[in-house]
């Protein structure tokens, strides 16, 4: 296989998982009042992941410190929702997540504007209560139409990963965000909000001793799966791409390699750049490379 051109460009973007909402219900016991159950928040399936945020942003931006706080948060939004979303999702439409967090802290999230400036640990709701209340940009805009969608996609499919990939993912979450927050109160239109967040993203992504290119192979195929065939954008595809690159430039040792070593060889992610020019060429090389496995 020919070696790619030498590309400078490096790097990508993720984002993922929410919770911060309304106080606790009537039927919340005690260790909820005092937070002494370990962090939970809600997700919502995917496939109707939009349109259950869009109803039940109170349940999904919030915090819960016990199974029956949670329960009852998703009876709330059930009760919401239309019969068409309700339907898309088989009445399963939400699912609980354990963030990995410290002390649980129950309600919501961002409960002010000022608490956006330090993001919640391995938590989506950033994006709709900080970015998206800051600058509405839509269904379309970066903040509910990629970085939301994203991280909710990467929480509901964690099964798919290695514990290895999981924790990875779950501190691009944060890195992520905190990237952003420079952007949010800078009153930026949203094409170029989009352009900022984006350009944020790289520096987490290539991060000195927690490289995306030293995760274990599987573990890159599904995120290449994630951001290049769910989001079905350009803007995925050559996210893949600029991935693909810099892992191969460090495997060729033109790029300084950055400890633990990859563990794929550089065949794999020229292969991986190749295929992220459209996305039959991607499916079929991330199907292909699955099923080596």
């Amino acid at each position: 296989m020919p070696r790619l051109p030498v590309v400078l460009s490096v790097l990508i973007a993720v984002s993922i998982v929410g919770c911060s909402a309304a106080p606790p219900s009537s039927d919340d016991d005690t260790s909820e009042a005092l937070g002494s159950g370990p962090p939970q928040v809600l997700v919502p399936v995917a496939g109707a992941e939009k349109a259950i945020a869009a109803t039940c942003g109170a349940e999904l931006d919030a915090t819960y410190c016990s199974a029956s706080s949670a329960r009852a948060a998703t009876k709330r939004c059930v009760a919401k929702l239309g019969a068409d979303v309700l339907a898309s999702c088989d009445g399963a439409c939400l699912a609980p997540y354990s963030a990995q967090r410290g002390a649980c802290h129950a309600g919501k999230t961002y409960p002010t504007r000022a608490a956006c400036d330090a993001p919640v640990a391995d938590d989506c709701s950033f994006y709709r209560a900080c970015l998206e209340s800051e600058t509405p940009c839509g269904d379309q805009g970066y903040a509910l139409d990629f970085g939301e969608r994203l991280c909710y996609a990467f929480v509901e499919d964690r099964a798919r990963y290695t514990s290895r990939g999981q924790a990875w993912l779950r501190r691009i979450r944060t890195c992520l965000q905190t990237s952003i927050v420079p952007t949010v109160h800078r009153g930026l239109a949203c094409g170029a909000l989009e352009d900022a967040a984006y350009a944020a993203h790289a520096p987490c992504y290539t991060q000195k001793g927690d490289s995306i290119c030293h995760l274990p192979v599987t573990d890159v195929v599904e995120i290449a799966r994630v951001l290049g065939t769910t989001l079905l954008s350009s803007r995925g595809l050559t996210q893949i791409k600029q991935i693909a690159t810099a892992c191969l430039l460090e495997g060729l040792g033109l790029a300084a390699p950055i400890a633990p070593p990859s563990s794929a060889p550089p065949a794999f992610f020229e292969g991986l750049a190749r295929a992220a020019e459209g996305e039959a060429s991607l499916r079929a090389f991330l199907d292909e490379a699955s099923s080596a496995r």
